[in-house]
């Protein structure tokens, strides 16, 4: 997936500034967070910054461009956005049956990219990032009031077409 495509798509989920006090990432503007990027100055950030760092910190990282199925790496890309990359490369290589050491090397691009039946293996990611955010909501239940949007940020991927 070109990246020019899938930052539009994790732009549009993650929004504008918001600092609220629920949010484990504190202030966060595009989906970049102040805890994560404590140096940046998060209110006045760009949408280019914020891009930049998508791609040098998630994108680049997670090889996405070198995953076959766009959909199958919006997904992947997204959650790693979302949740951390290390969690969402352990959920696909859970569901591609090799190592879940959170790194995409070229053991776990082969087992993706080799995939026998692919939209399987999208409805099982679809499906686990589901349980992700419900374990989430269950240890924390403060946190139930992101569910909706976690849902349909899932859901807006599904259909998302490149």
């Amino acid at each position: 997936m070109k990246f020019e495509h899938a930052v539009k798509v994790i732009l549009y989920h993650e929004g504008g500034y918001v600092f609220d006090p629920d949010d484990p990432g504190g202030e966060t503007k595009y989906g970049i967070s102040k805890k994560q990027f404590p140096k940046l100055d998060i209110k006045n950030l760009t949408e280019d910054e914020a891009s930049d760092i998508y791609y040098s910190y998630y994108y680049y990282p997670m090889k996405i461009a070198q995953i076959n199925n766009d959909l199958l790496g919006l997904h992947i890309f997204d959650m790693g956005v979302n949740v951390g990359i290390s969690i969402a490369i352990k959920l696909i290589q859970r569901l591609v049956s090799v190592d879940d050491d959170g790194i995409i090397g070229k053991m776990t691009l082969n087992a993706i990219n080799d995939y026998p039946n692919q939209d399987d293996l999208i409805k099982g990611y679809v499906a686990l990032r589901h349980d992700f955010y419900d374990k989430i909501i269950k240890k924390n239940p403060k946190l139930s009031k992101y569910k909706n949007g976690w849902y349909d940020r899932i859901m807006s991927t599904v259909v998302y077409t490149v």
